[in-house]
């Protein structure tokens, strides 16, 4: 008991120095450098660099059993946003954060290397710790290190995300799709300006944008069938300098996300008519940049069931919820596509409990005490994996 306070209490010390340093997705060269540091101190370890700032840390068990490869992943990059929590050790990187958590992912990642450097009798396998680049920004840094091949000899490989609006240290573990997929609409409307006292003369991208996201937020109630999920956003429209003359372009960005691969397509098709046909009918022309960024998570059948064995004999079944999923992309998508995969939603807490901030606010907080429970859950995986 008193070793596993230890170990948590390091864990949080990590956690305030990532979170004091954040660095943006393709520039983790410190954070990088001080969790390749770190995993030195603990002894047993290959390290290999793969690309600029991700890397793999392998140690070997030296216990009777499996010697399946198990592999589990953390990602590095925080996000270019101003922190607003207030905390003492808040971020001291001007205008950048750890707003989705991944402060909470590398220490877990951690406290699992310092329990396998110090336990070796107590596992059989190979186990490889990846720290992953720029999960935030596609392409994204987990196909750069599936593509190294250092990963082709895993059979199973898990990953945690930390989210708000479940109990803290909860654990969501459910197969099949847990994330949604993301493409990226990015879409440029020229019209011809005019004075706004006549608009006759003109042909007002301003309109013809208000009237494309209207029709295309038609798409998911009328094509889509309700059984399936897909969700539409649009967070940008620029247009206009001065507010009495219609401007003779606009750009307006969104984002689709669904958890099928018909839909997907479908949703791609239908935008594109839309758009085809609102502008032909206003005499406006148009480019569209339309690009295909992270696919959905898909958890294998088994590598979950181990998973939630896991969780339900050395926490409790009281600990698990089985419907995690979330519309939200990740690029843990990419080791899913090749390994049997595991990801799991780890709850932060509720909003009743002060932490109401979803990922990605300037004020987004969650209770550090999840992570007893997702290094527990590592280090019972590796345990796990030793007996089959």
């Amino acid at each position: 008991m008193i070793e596993e306070e230890m170990l948590y209490q390091k864990m949080c010390d990590w956690r305030h120095y990532l979170h004091q340093y954040p660095e943006v997705s393709y520039e983790e060269y410190k954070t990088s450098e001080w969790l390749q540091k770190k995993i030195r101190e603990f002894s047993g370890f290959d390290i290999i660099k793969i690309g600029e700032t991700s890397f793999i840390a392998t140690i070997y068990g030296k216990k009777e059993g499996s010697k399946d490869v198990i592999a589990f992943r953390t990602d590095i990059d925080a996000l270019p946003v101003k922190e607003e929590t207030g905390l003492p050790y808040a971020s001291l990187s001007d205008g950048v954060m750890h707003a989705c958590g991944h402060d909470f992912h590398m220490p877990m990642l951690l406290g699992l290397a310092s329990w396998l450097s110090d336990n070796q009798d107590q596992f059989s396998n190979a186990i490889k710790l990846v720290f992953q680049s720029a999960e935030e920004v596609p392409p994204g840094g987990a196909k750069e290190i599936v593509a190294s091949g250092f990963l082709d000899d895993v059979s199973h490989i898990y990953g945690f995300h930390v989210f708000p609006g479940h109990q803290v240290g909860h654990i969501g573990i459910a197969s099949g799709p847990i994330t949604a997929s993301q493409d990226i609409i990015e879409l440029e409307i020229k019209g011809k300006g005019s004075h706004g006292a006549t608009p006759e003369l003109g042909v007002d991208p301003i309109l013809v944008g208000a009237e494309i996201i209207s029709s295309i937020h038609h798409i998911v109630s009328r094509n889509i069938s309700a059984f399936d999920s897909a969700v539409i956003s649009f967070g940008e429209f620029h247009a206009g300098d001065i507010f009495n003359i219609i401007p003779d372009k606009a750009v307006i960005r969104g984002n689709v996300r669904t958890t099928n691969k018909q839909v997907r397509q479908l949703i791609e098709e239908r935008i594109t008519q839309v758009i085809e046909g609102v502008c032909l009918a206003n005499n406006a022309t148009f480019k569209l940049n339309y690009t295909k960024g992270y696919g959905p998570v898909i958890n294998d059948e088994f590598t979950t069931q181990i998973a939630y064995n896991t969780v339900k004999e050395n926490l409790d079944e009281k600990y698990i919820f089985t419907n995690p999923q979330k519309m939200v992309s990740e690029d843990f998508s990419e080791y899913g596509k090749k390994i049997p995969s595991c990801f799991m939603i780890l709850g932060g807490g509720l909003a009743e409990d002060g932490y109401e901030y979803m990922n990605h606010h300037p004020k987004f907080y969650l209770d550090e005490s999840l992570m007893k429970n997702g290094v527990s859950t590592y280090i019972n995986l590796v345990k796990k994996h030793s007996k089959l």
